[in-house]
């Protein structure tokens, strides 16, 4: 799984560091490749993202900065709960880890603003 270094070097690293937001990865047996990524999340740290253009600009945002590899699967409800689940199109000829992992970044870093 030397193809996934990188993703599960980030997840393990994100989460050792950060408590009451993270990330769990679903595998592909044999392929190696994830196929769903969650998100948990303190619910009442980001309520003023709960909006419906903020969970349509996440959702976007999500599918455009992983060059259409993940999409985002929960509802609006599920978002403001702090779980979000994203499937990932691992099998894609285009799959590459980097944009899994930048958007990734992305999400926690740029859109919830998490340090």
């Amino acid at each position: 799984m030397a193809e996934n270094k990188g993703l599960n070097d980030f997840t393990f690293n994100w989460n050792k560091a950060h408590r009451s937001f993270f990330f769990t990865i679903q595998w592909a047996p044999v392929v190696g490749r994830p196929v769903n990524i969650e998100m948990r999340y303190s619910a009442v740290c980001y309520r003023d993202l709960y909006t419906t253009d903020d969970w349509n600009h996440f959702k976007a945002m999500v599918g455009l900065r992983s060059h259409n590899l993940m999409m985002v699967v929960s509802s609006e409800e599920a978002f403001s709960q702090g779980v979000v689940q994203i499937v990932v199109s691992s099998a894609n000829h285009d799959y590459s880890e980097s944009y899994i992992v930048s958007t990734l970044e992305w999400i926690s870093r740029d859109f919830f603003g998490v340090k």
